[in-house]
This record gives structure tokens, C-alpha cells and sequence, in this order.
């Protein structure tokens, strides 16, 4: 760590590395499920499909292990919840430009 608690630069590139490593992964996982909600946007109206897309992402950050392959290998900490949500934020952004 570096002064004061924050990390290295060193330390956040090798974070940051690990990160791209679990995305990748949960991504994987993932595409499935947000090819299912694509689908769906279709037939529910948008206020239920956003709903629907933020159960899905609470039950995921909850239940990892239910979703994601390989959860028993998951990054320290509160560090998949991070890289969950980033996931879904990029997925409902890719929606939004479609």
C-alpha cells in the first residue's frame, strides 16, 4: 500500500489487470442472462424490463454462486460486486444505443 492507505499505482495496474480477467469471466457467465433480458425487452414495457434488469443484477451480486462459473474464485472483498454492476451498467448502456 502506499502512504496513507492508497494503493500503489503498481498495486492498481495489477488490480486493474485482475479486474479485465474477471469481467471477462462474469461476462462469459453472464451472456445468457442478458441475452434472455434482450429478448424480453421486447415484450414487457420499459418500466418492467428496467425492473426486471435491476432484480436480475441484485440477484446476481447476491447469489454469484448461482450465476457465475467458477464463483469459488471470486476477487477479494466487495470487489465482484463492483465488476457485476459495471456489467450491467454497460449492458443497459449498450441497450439504450440500440
Amino acid at each position: 500500500m502506499g502512504i496513507g492507505g492508497s494503493i500503489s499505482f503498481s498495486e492498481r495496474i495489477a488490480v486493474e489487470k485482475e479486474d479485465k480477467v474477471y469481467k471477462r469471466r462474469f461476462n462469459s457467465s453472464l451472456e445468457p442472462m442478458k441475452v434472455m433480458l434482450v429478448d424480453l425487452r421486447h415484450t414487457l414495457t420499459p418500466e418492467a424490463w428496467m425492473a426486471l434488469v435491476q432484480r436480475t443484477r441484485e440477484s446476481v451480486v447476491r447469489n454469484p454462486d448461482q450465476y457465475i462459473e467458477g464463483s469459488n474464485d471470486l476477487p477479494p472483498g466487495d470487489g465482484y460486486q463492483r465488476i457485476i454492476s459495471l456489467i450491467f451498467d454497460e449492458f443497459l448502456h449498450d441497450c439504450a444505443i440500440r
